[in-house]
């Protein structure tokens, strides 16, 4: 017989068991038992399997942000034998085309003011269900008034040439299935067994090593493994002394928010906020003020907006005592500030999509921040190569390489891009520089060569100049990031137009955002006459580097 917990089915099952009666989420006041995340999301599950006619494997991409509808659908995904496939809400047509046709997705869970973006896909896909929710779905009567009229009465126009189904009765059709057909409570029991660790569990995207988004691989093994070992690693949130309370301001679909808040905190029976529009600082503080959160996770650019606020250092934080982040570096004086305001040490960490995400963290026992992004998690192994491939000395700076079993099986359908960053021996290297100190804690010296860290997203250079290229207008383009006092960083495009153009940044940029997200477009434009180029007609960033704002 199978060990318990094997998968996250078993997880998930065994969770809303022995916590049936505890808040799992709540959610602009709303609340959510682990009771009824167990109906609904069996509820959803039987709806995909039988209404929609879905097999196991079936890719299904999730296009929500933090609402109590999330935790429930994705359940619902894993319970039905599906793939999720997390997608940014942000995305626009363009960006979304991409990853529904890569993954193959077949169908889509999305909100309701997004669901428009289907129309606008510049060529056809496999999606053929759609699933709709607006904000206020999951909410009280009153509460689902108000948002249906502040949110979403815009979008009722009926989407052209597609049909969607609408959350409620998505549910509504699910329950009558599993009251009055023994047989669809039986297919969800089956499936549950037949799902093994290897069995895949997302497809979560990444820029991987050249900026072409592409599917990290996730099994039902890895993300356990990664939940196992933060729990391993942060004994004292197994402690059984009660039920802790979680800030979850990051986006769920971002894989560090997915695994460290909801599935972690779901396998120790606590409780999620969860913040749907973390931008709204006032509100986020009413959140802070009314929940008494024991931890949060943050990026630095969510960690400096509150402390900005003028109304943030006058909360109680006698509850708090840990605060992670991740995402982005977190720079020492926001690190500083925050441990001097709220008396809780940011404990920084690093990970990957392609790891699950976590590789290392500093341990709960630390005193001060150190600058450095923590020690392994157990079962994880580090190695600092140099250009050689030999392992580098202790305090020397080089290629950080992974091993673990939270380490992806691969990209999706991309075995050359896989080769590259995975050996036979399981080591992922990761194209960051890094090295170890005495006491083996681990320091980044430089992000991948071309990476952007914006506000905690990785934005690779080429896709922004593969948006540039298409304007008629410009010749050449390249694109750098800058230091932002918002954001960490930003994007600035280096850009040779055409002669006789007379193109100007602001439609430059008006161009951009319709292909781009907001973070992803560029912030900063300088137009110059040449590109830096080798002699093998590479162009040379590191010099266009030299000339930044």
């Amino acid at each position: 017989m199978r060990q318990e917990s094997e998968t996250l089915l078993d997880m998930l099952h065994q969770a809303c068991r022995d916590n049936a009666e505890k808040t799992a989420f709540v959610n602009f006041g709303e609340s959510l038992s682990y009771a009824r995340l167990e109906r609904l999301s069996d509820q959803l599950a039987a709806y995909l399997l039988q209404c929609q006619a879905l097999e196991a494997g079936d890719r299904v991409a999730l296009m929500l942000p933090n609402l109590l509808q999330y935790p429930v659908a994705l359940a619902a995904i894993l319970k039905a034998g599906l793939v999720a496939v997390n997608t940014n809400p942000l995305y626009t047509a363009h960006e979304l085309h991409h990853q529904l046709s890569d993954s193959g997705a077949r169908a889509i869970i999305i909100l309701e003011d997004k669901a428009r973006l289907l129309q606008e896909l510049p060529a056809k896909t496999e999606l053929h269900h759609v699933l709709v929710t607006g904000v206020g779905d999951m909410l009280g009567r009153f509460k689902k008034t108000f948002f249906a009229i502040r949110y979403q009465l815009r979008f009722r126009r009926p989407l052209k040439r597609i049909h969607a189904d609408r959350w409620s009765d998505a549910l509504a059709n699910g329950e009558q299935l599993l009251r009055e057909q023994a047989q669809a409570r039986r297919r969800l029991d089956r499936l549950r067994q037949e799902t093994q660790a290897s069995s895949l569990a997302f497809l979560q995207y990444t820029g991987g090593t050249t900026g072409t988004p592409k599917g990290a691989m996730l099994t039902h093994r890895n993300l356990l493994s990664n939940v196992r070992q933060m729990a391993e690693f942060f004994p004292a949130l197994q402690s059984g002394s009660g039920q802790e309370t979680i800030l979850t301001a990051l986006p769920l679909y971002h894989i560090f928010s997915l695994t460290v808040n909801l599935l972690l905190f779901i396998k120790l029976g606590h409780r999620n906020a969860l913040i749907t529009d973390p931008r709204r600082t006032g509100h986020l503080i009413a959140v802070l003020k009314r929940e008494s959160p024991n931890i949060i996770t943050a990026v630095n650019t969510l960690l400096q907006s509150l402390l900005k606020h003028r109304r943030f250092a006058r909360l109680d934080f006698s509850s708090l005592h840990t605060t992670i982040g991740g995402g982005m570096a977190i720079y020492r004086d926001t690190a500083e500030r925050w441990q001097n305001v709220t008396g809780c040490i940011v404990l920084q960490g690093y990970g990957l999509t392609e790891t699950s995400p976590v590789v290392s963290v500093n341990p709960p026992t630390a005193e001060t921040f150190n600058g450095s992004v923590g020690l392994a998690l157990p079962d994880t192994e580090i190695k600092i190569s140099r250009p050689t491939g030999e392992a580098a000395a202790r305090g020397e700076a080089g290629e950080l390489l992974v091993r673990g079993p939270q380490v992806m099986g691969g990209y999706w359908r991309q075995a050359e891009e896989t080769a590259k960053v995975l050996d036979s021996e399981g080591w992922l290297k990761t194209g960051d520089i890094a090295y170890k100190d005495k006491n083996a804690y681990l320091f980044l010296v430089d992000r991948s060569k071309n990476v952007i860290i914006v506000s905690g997203f990785n934005v690779y250079p080429n896709e922004v100049e593969d948006a540039l290229y298409k304007h008629p207008d410009i010749q050449e383009a390249a694109c750098i990031g800058v230091d932002d006092d918002r954001s960490g960083q930003a994007v600035k495009a280096f850009v040779v137009l055409r002669k006789k153009s007379r193109l100007d940044k602001d439609e430059i940029m008006r161009f951009c955002r319709r292909l781009l997200s907001g973070y992803k477009t560029p912030k900063h434009i300088e137009f110059i006459d040449e590109l830096p180029k080798s002699a093998a007609g590479k162009i040379l960033h590191r010099q266009l580097g030299r000339a930044k704002k």
